[in-house]
């Protein structure tokens, strides 16, 4: 199972998102953890490494599952961090693909995996800590999901 992070910070902008050109979907940023690597570290450094951001303060807000239907693409599990506090400015100029702050109500309209979306809009209207799972076709067609909430500690 491939381990992987994103992170969800908010702006009065809007969402920091990054369109990668490999699908044309708008994603949090985020990517692989590297060997050794915790959630934590490696949220800090694919925020960093795709918008030029250091986070400074942050915290874990959902765990999910993402499968694909005939095993098409491997298991990942996703760790979404809410990054509340960072220092320096937005390289909009990133190689890995397109930055922009995206309005909480354009997500509807945004290319996007549908699971990714719930999630966001979840996260964005409560605090609960978030575990789901969500099954895809191998183009990121939603076929099933499943989102729950826990109060936050």
């Amino acid at each position: 199972m491939k381990t992987i992070v994103n992170a969800l910070l908010r702006s009065p902008e809007g969402i920091l998102m990054i369109r990668k050109p490999s699908t044309g979907f708008w994603f949090l940023p985020g990517g692989k953890l590297e060997p050794g690597e915790s959630p934590e570290e490696g949220v800090v450094r694919e925020v960093f490494e795709e918008t030029g951001l250091r986070p400074l303060e942050m915290r874990l807000r959902g765990e999910f599952v993402l499968r694909f239907v005939d095993d098409a693409k491997e298991e990942r599990r996703l760790y979404t961090f809410e990054v509340t506090r960072w220092e320096g400015e937005v390289d909009f100029l990133c190689r890995e693909g397109s930055l922009a702050w995206q309005k909480v109500e354009h997500l509807d309209f945004l290319p996007m995996p549908d699971g990714d979306r719930r999630a966001i809009l979840e996260l964005l209207g409560s605090e609960s800590f978030l575990h789901g799972e969500f099954l895809y076709q191998e183009d990121y067609t939603l076929v099933a999901h499943r989102l729950t909430g826990t109060l936050p500690v």
